[in-house]
């Protein structure tokens, strides 16, 4: 669908780790190949099994993708639509796609793109302090929560700002931002976040289509017909 122009593609937090996964610097592959990062990779490698041609072309194909899309109707993005990472994006990239030169800059964690980059794709997250954890969904522990980058975090409670409900949360942490997005923002739509149970919008120009469907959950979608306040009508899902 993207080569015949009735689609476009956005770069995730999984296309992105296997570009790293895949990249080689002086240092080594950008993304570290550690037993972890080996076992989150692994299906992608059993599908490709006897014919590395194809999965090359794949990972070449994933260094295409924007991180971002925006229009004078909405925006788009796979974690986060934050407007500081975005607008770095923006200036220093071509159309939010990275150049080779930009993925071998990513070796240097502590950068502003290296910084941008991850919040789009993974979201925006706070570490948890006093030694606590969580596991994810593949049992994988977790120091840090995603957060709900559209409401105001001076103004809401960690434990309101956890993307999982129900999470117990004691951190004595600051947000790294406390920029979110507004209420009176274009509509934007993005996915990454696993949602349970049945396709509802978190605001009126808020909507996630992540939800789960890999987890018995539903295959989902939102119908947009350029409308400014977004309806859960428009859901379709499966």
């Amino acid at each position: 669908m993207v080569d015949t122009g009735n689609a476009i593609a956005l770069c995730g937090n999984h296309e992105h780790n296997a570009i790293c996964f895949n990249f080689k610097t002086k240092n080594g592959f950008l993304r570290e190949h550690s037993i972890k990062n080996f076992k989150q990779h692994s299906e992608t490698l059993l599908q490709f099994h006897g014919n590395q041609k194809l999965y090359n072309e794949a990972i070449e194909w994933f260094k295409t993708l924007p991180l971002y899309y925006k229009d004078e109707n909405f925006n788009a993005v796979h974690a986060t639509y934050d407007s500081i990472s975005i607008d770095y994006l923006q200036l220093h990239t071509k159309n939010g796609v990275l150049s080779e030169e930009q993925y071998h800059l990513l070796a240097d964690n502590n950068s502003q793109l290296f910084k941008a980059v991850e919040i789009t794709c993974k979201g925006m997250e706070i570490k948890l302090s006093n030694d606590q954890y969580f596991l994810d969904k593949d049992g994988t522990k977790r120091v840090h929560i995603r957060t709900k980058w559209w409401l105001d975090p001076t103004k809401n409670s960690l434990h309101n700002l956890s993307i999982i409900p129900g999470l117990s949360i004691n951190s004595n942490e600051s947000l790294e931002s406390t920029n979110y997005y507004k209420e009176d923002g274009k509509p934007v739509f993005f996915g990454h976040y696993w949602l349970k149970g049945r396709p509802i919008l978190f605001r009126d120009n808020i909507c996630c289509t992540d939800f789960s469907v890999a987890k018995d959950g539903f295959l989902c979608a939102y119908r947009f017909n350029g409308e400014k306040i977004l309806s859960n009508e428009n859901f379709i899902y499966v």
